[in-house]
């Protein structure tokens, strides 16, 4: 099973966006991001409740979703250190999951800009890594004016199913975003 969404080059065929609203999580916000992780990977509850309760509790780090009468998905974005020379420091977008039945309809280019806003504020730089068999999202993260840094098998602890991964960067603040959704 692939977690990656099927890429499709096609923005005709996507459908229309829906009218959510994205704002950071909170406590209460935590059984419903087990939930996602559940659906899309399966992901064992106690373990993600714990590991989302630490998150929420760092200051470099957030955590965003996107709700349309219920979270959709969600973002995070989080300070890395250096990994020992594969990957420097810095805010990197560090994961965005969304339901296979909300997908593509522009939920993750919004969980992504509003990532990119938030780093903005504290950075001249985003880093950004993924498989290089992710086509839809280093497609998705390429209109935001990612470009590639490094090839690797492992980047910040992470290694690569098929064994490569693409690091990315993009200059902030840039100008390939705008804010154009409704927040809290």
């Amino acid at each position: 099973m692939s977690f990656f969404a099927p890429f499709d080059a096609a923005p005709s065929l996507r459908e229309p966006a829906l009218d959510v609203v994205l704002r950071r999580v909170g406590e209460g916000d935590v059984e419903a991001l087990v939930e996602i992780e559940g659906q899309v990977r399966g992901t064992e509850a106690q373990s993600l409740r714990d590991g989302f309760s630490r998150k929420l509790s760092k200051g470099n780090s957030a955590i965003f979703v996107a709700e349309y009468a219920s979270i959709l998905g969600y973002s995070e974005v989080a300070w890395l250190s250096d990994d020992g020379g594969q990957a420097p420091e810095g805010y990197y977008l560090v994961g965005c999951t969304v339901p296979s039945k909300w997908r593509r309809r522009g939920i993750g280019r919004l969980l992504t800009q509003i990532r990119l806003e938030w780093i903005a504020e504290r950075s001249p730089k985003a880093l950004y890594f993924a498989n290089a068999q992710n086509l839809a999202s280093l497609a998705m993260h390429q209109e935001f004016g990612f470009t590639e840094v490094a090839r690797g098998p492992r980047f910040q602890r992470t290694e690569f199913t098929g064994g490569e991964g693409i690091l990315l960067q993009t200059p902030l603040p840039n100008p390939n975003f705008l804010p154009s959704y409704p927040t809290e």
